[in-house]
C-alpha cells in the first residue's frame, strides 16, 4: 500500500526519467514518486529554451503544484533531489515546513566542488550579467568522467540525448546564490533533514554538506559521508546501499514499518550525529 509521497528533483543537465530504477524501488516499499523534468531540462526541455528554469520561483510553483496535485492527502510528504535537484529540495523544504515532512539530498550544490570553479562562469560576471540576461544560454563545461566510478554510467550520461550541457544565466545565478544562501544560512532549513555526500566528490563539495547539517539547530538530522564515492551517489557501484539509506530515512519519518538495514555498506558510510 502507499502511504506517502516524496516530490524529487533532478540535477543540473539531465532528467528525471535517469531515476527509473531508484523511484521503483522506492514505490515498491509503498511511496508515492512526484518527479518532474524542470522546465528547460529533459522532455521539458525540449519544448522551452534548453536549459533555461525560467527561474527558482517558478520551479518552486511548478513542484508545489504537482505536490498539490499528486501527492496523497493526509500522508508524509518528503522532499528528495540531486546537485541541483538537492539545493532544490532544500529550498521547497524551506519553503514549505508544515506540508514537508523530511528533505534527503544526494550531492547537493550548496557550494561548487573543486573541479567545477570555471564551469558555469565566473562569479563576477554572472552577478553582473544575470538581471539583464536571464535567458541567455551558455555551455556549461563538464568532465563527465567525474560523474560516477562506473564507466558504464559516464559512457551512458554521454549517450543520452536528453543530458546536455547548456544553462541559462538566470537558472546559474539561481542556483549558485541560492546555494550560497543556504550555506550562510542553514536554519533557513527546520524539518528533519539528511544530506547523502560522496567524500570524493569534484562536481560539488561535501564539506559544505557536511557544515550545512553541522550548523542545523534541528536535533534531526544526518549527514552520511561515502568514503571515494564520486558525485552521483545513487549511480555508483554501491548504489544499492546508497538506495536503502534514503529510503530507510524515509521510512523513519514516514510510519514505523519493519525492515532489515541496508547491508554492504561501501566503505565507511555510516551518518555523522551533531
Amino acid at each position: 500500500a502507499i502511504h506517502a509521497s516524496i516530490i524529487a528533483f533532478h540535477g543540473l543537465g539531465e532528467h528525471i526519467m535517469r531515476y527509473d530504477a531508484v523511484f521503483l524501488r522506492w514505490a515498491q516499499h509503498g511511496y508515492r514518486i512526484i518527479g518532474f523534468d524542470q522546465r528547460g531540462f529533459g522532455q521539458t526541455g525540449q519544448r522551452r529554451t534548453v536549459g533555461h528554469n525560467e527561474g527558482l520561483r517558478r520551479v518552486m510553483k511548478d513542484a508545489l503544484e504537482l505536490a498539490d496535485a499528486y501527492a496523497l492527502n493526509d500522508a508524509p510528504l518528503h522532499a528528495f533531489g540531486h546537485s541541483m535537484g538537492g539545493f532544490l529540495a532544500l529550498h521547497f523544504a524551506a519553503l514549505h515546513p508544515q506540508r514537508v515532512a523530511s528533505v534527503a539530498a544526494s550531492g547537493p550544490l550548496i557550494l561548487r566542488g573543486s573541479n567545477a570553479g570555471a564551469s558555469i562562469v565566473k562569479d563576477t560576471a554572472l552577478r553582473v550579467l544575470a538581471p539583464l540576461l536571464r535567458t541567455v544560454v551558455m555551455k556549461n563545461p563538464l568532465t563527465v568522467a567525474d560523474v560516477s566510478r562506473d564507466p558504464a554510467v559516464v559512457a551512458d550520461f554521454e549517450a543520452d540525448p536528453l543530458c546536455h550541457a547548456y544553462v541559462s544565466v538566470g537558472t546559474a545565478y539561481d542556483i549558485v546564490t541560492g546555494g550560497e544562501g543556504l550555506n550562510r544560512n542553514p536554519n533557513q532549513v527546520t524539518v528533519p533533514c539528511m544530506i547523502a555526500h560522496g567524500t570524493a566528490d569534484r562536481m560539488t563539495d561535501p564539506t559544505a554538506s557536511q557544515r550545512f547539517i553541522a550548523n542545523l539547530a534541528i536535533a534531526d538530522k544526518r549527514y552520511v559521508p561515502l568514503d571515494g564515492l564520486y558525485h552521483e551517489i545513487l549511480f555508483e557501484p554501491e548504489k544499492e546501499w546508497v538506495s536503502r539509506s534514503f529510503l530507510d530515512w524515509f521510512d523513519e519519518h514516514t510510519a514505523p514499518r519493519t525492515g532489515s538495514p541496508p547491508t554492504g555498506t561501501p566503505m565507511l558510510a555510516s551518518p555523522m550525529a551533531f
